[in-house]
């Protein structure tokens, strides 16, 4: 529950996520959770380090389900796949720099913003990225 003065920043799954694949909609999903908790500690002015971890946590999760959702777009002969990897590794680089310069700085703002630059970039590439794919998995709208 958030007051009147602390921005709500959760953000809730919706079947419009979906890409017809239980395995990577549940890596979606705790994607999600994982940005949540971010997002709540942030806002919480959690301690330097406590967001230190969950920032950690959250690229390593975002690491391994780009590597088995790459896996998938392999499998099923997506044609996108090398674009699609040369974003996952974007979005890595982004995440991994936003970490070295939340280490580099006491400011909570700094904190604020590179954690909710991570959030946003992951969720923009959720919303966009992967429906490219999600027609393609699922021809049949099945």
């Amino acid at each position: 529950m958030t007051t009147a003065d602390e921005p709500d920043l959760r953000i809730a799954w919706r079947e419009g996520l979906s890409v017809g694949n239980a395995e990577i909609d549940g890596e979606h999903m705790d994607l999600i959770r994982r940005v949540n908790n971010l997002n709540a500690a942030l806002v919480a002015q959690a301690g330097q380090e406590e967001i230190l971890h969950l920032m950690q946590r959250l690229l390593d999760a975002a690491k391994a389900h780009f590597a088995r959702e790459e896996l998938l777009m392999h499998a099923s002969r997506y044609p996108e796949v090398e674009q699609h990897r040369l974003i996952h590794a974007r979005l890595t680089a982004d995440f991994a720099g936003a970490m070295d310069n939340f280490v580099g700085t006491t400011s909570t703002l700094t904190w604020l913003a590179k954690g909710l630059l991570i959030s946003s970039s992951l969720m923009e590439h959720l919303g966009k990225e992967d429906m490219k794919y999600r027609d393609f998995l699922n021809p049949d709208g099945i």
